[in-house]
């Protein structure tokens, strides 16, 4: 696990790179106790956006990520991620990224 950091493209990552899979960001919220994983990739390989805590209980998609679309920047993405964090996850924290190894699809 590296740092984490406010901005995701502070982490050194392509969207090339997070569609492959080659890494996974997890999504910190100071005020929460679980690390959220945001799914890019499904387990049937499509395109998906899905910020989920399995300890939580916790899980929400993007419109793209219900129809199934992948993003094209990284400032999108972490758009994305903040808007579903104010919308559906009770949060007052500051919201800040890491970068994982292992892949989660859930």
């Amino acid at each position: 696990m590296e740092l984490s950091n406010h901005n995701i493209k502070d982490l050194n990552i392509t969207l090339e790179q997070l569609y492959a899979e080659q890494k996974q960001i997890n999504v910190h919220l100071s005020d929460k106790n679980h690390i959220y994983t945001l799914v890019l990739v499904g387990r049937d390989k499509t395109p998906d956006f899905l910020v989920s805590s399995f300890i939580g209980n916790y899980y929400v998609r993007s419109a793209k990520g219900m129809n199934r679309q992948k993003y094209t920047t990284l400032k999108g993405i972490q758009k994305a991620v903040i808007n579903l964090v104010k919308k559906s996850i009770n949060s007052n924290g500051v919201i800040s990224f890491s970068l994982s190894d292992e892949i989660h699809y859930f």
